[in-house]
């Protein structure tokens, strides 16, 4: 908020300074210091524009313990992976989002998510995970294509805006066999989504994440829990 605050008596000072130029001249001036300062706070990371903006929904989510309630709604669902002879003990990074919070905000990250992408959790809780994304838009557009509008789609069925966003738990979503892993691309329920996509690291060096996506109830409201696996080569 302070640097906002900055950046607008910063905007107002240069208009004030070139009131007498032409238009354009001012909007020149003020597009060139927006961009210098949007690319510098922390509100941008790489292309993304990622602002802390649901840090209320994190604290609330963290003071209620709501971290368990989730959890319990699909732990049968992460056991069968574990119990799966297809896993190598690669390691699952869980986060939550609250789609009912500003731009569907991380309120939970894994100690194995921030290792997985060099975030800690002071910055990214509060912030859309868009932030785990090829910083570079054309590139995150070039590897991701029509999958970031899936990813996207499944959090916005779940806000509150769409009434057709109705959660369940994940007993009766319905259980994947992982032991066939072609099913987890086919006939998949409306509260689930398991995507192939290209992550980064905090250092930009890319991935491919094997992602899934749950939308669960705990206390009444509606939580997307996410799981973030590193694919390796063979």
């Amino acid at each position: 908020a302070d640097e906002w605050g900055a950046a607008t008596s910063r905007l107002r000072e240069i208009f004030q300074r070139h009131e007498n130029d032409g238009v354009l001249e001012v909007m020149g001036f003020a597009k060139k210091h927006l961009s210098e300062f949007m690319r510098l706070c922390e509100d941008y990371e790489g292309d993304h524009f990622v602002p802390k903006i649901g840090i209320k929904q994190a604290r609330n989510f963290k003071e209620k313990g709501r971290w368990q309630e989730v959890y319990a709604e699909v732990r049968t669902e992460v056991r069968r992976i574990t119990d799966s002879p297809l896993w190598k003990g690669e390691d699952l990074a869980f986060i939550v989002s609250d789609p009912n919070g500003p731009d569907c905000p991380l309120v939970h990250m894994s100690r194995e998510f921030e290792e997985l992408y060099g975030y800690h959790a002071e910055f990214g809780l509060g912030r859309n995970s868009r932030f785990v994304q090829p910083k570079m838009e054309y590139l995150n557009k070039l590897f991701n294509g029509s999958e970031l509008a899936r990813v996207q789609n499944f959090c916005d069925a779940h806000s509150p805006s769409n009434a057709s966003g109705l959660a369940v738990t994940a007993a009766d979503a319905g259980a994947v066999d992982v032991a066939d892993p072609s099913r987890l691309f086919r006939g998949l329920p409306d509260t689930r989504l398991v995507s192939l996509i290209v992550n980064a690291h905090r250092e930009r060096f890319p991935f491919w994440c094997l992602l899934w996506l749950e939308a669960v109830k705990a206390a009444g409201r509606t939580y997307i829990f996410g799981v973030h696996t590193r694919l390796e080569a063979c």
